[in-house]
């Protein structure tokens, strides 16, 4: 009997530990998804002229350690999606739909294994990131933490959609690439008072603009959250989780 036949038979917390275990021993998604941003935090926020410069509940280097997490967080988690979309396309989730596990029950499982992931990803990044200088309020920490939960959301809906609409190679592409892109033009990377008109004025409207405007607020002060920054990151979660919802359905119809 195939490995595949066996495991539809196995408890969903089963498949969801199955999905975070194959996530965390890859070493090339680990090294993209916690290495990249750590040597990011390490070039620019750590032994830096303003790196102990202090903030409402924090320091500067607080405030780009919880930056480049999110950006660590978007790239693993969403890629980690793509998974799902390539058992869609070598019709192993049709076959799971005719089993007693389900496919409701099975992409549970493998969302909440996605997600387990993205946690690691945050809560690595914060410890290695505290040992290097960045320094929170013990309410900063936590509440910047459950913030990035909703950017964990953010990364596997997109990475769904991303895989819904387009083939596994192209998506691969699309997200690799597209990231970098979104990053840049959501001000992660360089302060908006630094951008051109053009691109200051288009980066409230980017998908990555929120997944980190969000968590920062409780490093630099929570009284310079913004109501569209909190809309856009809700706002592009809905629109994400629209696209993959359609697309299951029009799966479901042929």
């Amino acid at each position: 009997m195939s490995t595949k036949t066996t495991t539809v038979r196995m408890p969903l917390w089963r498949f969801a530990w199955d999905a975070f275990y194959s996530l965390v021993s890859q070493p090339v998604v680990l090294m993209f998804s916690l290495g990249l941003p750590l040597i990011m935090f390490t070039m620019f926020g750590v032994n830096r002229e303003y790196s102990d410069l202090p903030l409402a509940h924090g320091n500067i280097a607080g405030q780009l350690l919880v930056t480049f997490t999110a950006y660590g967080i978007v790239i693993g988690v969403s890629s980690a999606s793509l998974n799902i979309a390539r058992e869609r396309q070598e019709g192993w989730l049709r076959h799971i739909a005719l089993t007693p596990m389900g496919l409701t029950r099975y992409l549970v499982a493998k969302t909440i294994g996605i997600f387990a992931f993205g946690l690691v990803i945050m809560g690595v990044s914060y410890s290695l990131g505290a040992l290097m200088g960045a320094t929170m309020e013990a309410g900063a920490w936590l509440g910047s933490a459950v913030a990035s939960s909703a950017t964990v959301v953010l990364a596997v809906v997109m990475g769904l959609a991303v895989g819904a609409l387009l083939e596994t190679d192209a998506a691969n592409g699309v997200l690799g690439g597209g990231t970098a892109i979104l990053a840049f033009s959501s001000g992660m990377f360089i302060p908006l008072d630094q951008m051109g008109d053009f691109f200051r004025g288009l980066a409230p409207y980017m998908p990555m603009y929120g997944a980190y405007r969000v968590p920062i607020v409780f490093v630099t002060g929570v009284e310079k959250l913004e109501t569209a920054d909190v809309a856009n990151l809700l706002a592009w979660i809905a629109i994400f989780a629209t696209i993959v919802l359609l697309a299951a359905r029009r799966q479901t119809s042929r």
